[in-house]
């Protein structure tokens, strides 16, 4: 089992890698508007945001402080339950987003890997703390009670290629397209398959397929998305030829609930 978790590690830090080379279509001169319409976040949590299309000076403000304040940059502080309005003055343009204050959530367990914090249980062995690779890629691996392996990564991403990236189907087609190509190549893994998907206005990519790795049977997920310039990314194998609905489920949960 050892053999098999070192191969699938270091094919996870080759595609991770590979992630940081990729090539985005180019893209039409935006007009001016605010990179989120809504933010939903906990008291005492901090969330930038930026008006695109325009260089011009940007007057910030706030419909109710004991809600949610704003400073010169864009960078709204959750102060209280409620909602309110952020606004973003341009010239005679002013630009709304809307925001959702929540109370602070209950403590999770959480592993910090790169900027990123997962969701992980305590009941895992950790194969691989939390370690900084080549090209800004950071990963941690564990392997549950039966086997099954979950690996975390998260990888820096250049603001020009993040931003787009995140509107680009075709280049969240390729990672994925990255990720399964070099597990075909390196761990005989066949019927691969890349998926793009949204949910709860979030871009995700999946990628799935199963092979043989040290004569092992292995299947596969991956799970990844964009995030505060980071491309996250979640992955679970177990041995046998298909990947069981909790671990799907592990996996899918993890990838959704990281964040930085």
């Amino acid at each position: 089992m050892k053999k098999v978790v070192t191969l699938l590690l270091s094919l996870f830090v080759i595609a991770g890698a590979l992630v940081l080379g990729f090539e985005v279509p180019a893209q039409a001169a935006a007009k001016v508007k605010l990179s989120k319409k809504s933010v939903t976040l906990q008291v005492g949590k901090k969330k930038t945001i930026k008006v695109k299309g325009t260089t011009d000076k940007v007057t910030w403000a706030t419909s109710d402080k004991k809600v949610a304040t704003v400073n010169s940059k864009g960078k709204i502080t959750a102060k209280g339950e409620g909602t309110c309005n952020i606004t973003a003055t341009v010239g005679s343009k002013t630009l709304t987003c809307k925001v959702t204050v929540k109370a602070k959530a209950a403590a999770a367990n959480t592993v910090k890997v790169g900027e990123i914090s997962f969701p992980y249980d305590p009941s895992w062995t950790e194969y691989m703390a939390p370690t900084a690779q080549a090209g800004g890629v950071t990963l941690a691996a564990y392997v549950s009670s039966d086997f099954s392996v979950y690996m975390f990564e998260s990888v820096a991403v250049p603001e020009k290629d993040f931003q787009a990236a995140l509107a680009s189907k075709e280049s969240f087609e390729y990672i994925g397209d990255l990720f399964t190509q070099e597990l075909a190549a390196q761990a005989g893994a066949t019927d691969t398959k890349v998926e793009i998907f949204e949910e709860g206005g979030v871009k995700y990519g999946k990628a799935t397929g199963s092979g043989s790795a040290q004569g092992v049977a292995m299947a596969f997920t991956i799970y990844f998305k964009l995030q505060d310039n980071n491309f996250i990314i979640t992955m679970g194998m177990q041995m046998g030829d298909t990947i069981s609905s909790s671990v799907e489920a592990t996996v899918f949960e993890a990838c959704k609930a990281a964040k930085k």
